[in-house]
């Protein structure tokens, strides 16, 4: 595994453990899918497909609360599926 894909790898499951914890409160997200961009440590782009509108909208906002650790230090896209 290459270096870039390896710090890719680490930091979709840290992600996910991240919004998994943000997203507590969400009903029905089980197949929900979560698509972050982000620039170094900070989420500038959510987007979410869900078969439910209100856990569209729930997991949205829960990912605008994720604060990400300084080893977010690359600009990336994350496709997450909870």
């Amino acid at each position: 595994m290459s270096t870039i894909a390896g710090w890719h790898a680490t930091r979709v499951v840290e992600l996910r453990a991240l919004l998994k914890a943000a997203s507590a409160n969400c009903q029905s997200v089980e197949d929900a899918k979560i698509r972050v961009e982000t620039t170094l440590d900070e989420i500038v782009d959510v987007s979410v497909t869900a078969t439910q509108e209100p856990a569209m909208q729930c997991l949205v906002e829960a990912a605008w609360t994720v604060r990400l650790s300084p080893s977010f230090n690359r600009l990336a896209s994350f496709d997450i599926s909870l």
